[in-house]
């Protein structure tokens, strides 16, 4: 009789370490989700303008979308080949 209540005890303590684990984690989530949405916020640039003109752009501190764009796009092919290859691989396994 005691090893079965010590068991279920045992059952009952295992489930709360792991409620409180779940718990732990959401709470951690969810904090550094609303610092990180709160540090994002952007400002607009002081009386002073926003910053140095950069030669071949119309306002100061333009910013180059080009690079990240095409690094966006190298690694989307990529992605799509390694996707190809792998179901070639496997078409040609299966005849």
């Amino acid at each position: 009789m005691f090893l079965t209540k010590q068991s279920s005890y045992n059952k009952h303590c295992k489930e709360n370490r792991i409620r409180m684990k779940k718990s732990l984690l959401l709470l951690t989530f969810t904090f550094f989700s609303i610092v990180g949405i709160t540090n994002l916020a952007a400002q607009p640039p002081g009386p002073g303008g926003g910053g140095t003109v950069v030669p071949g752009c119309d306002t100061p501190g333009c910013i180059p979308i080009d690079g990240g764009i095409s690094w966006l796009l190298l690694a989307g092919a990529a992605y799509g080949g390694k996707k190809l290859y792998k179901a070639n691989k496997y078409k040609n396994a299966e005849a």
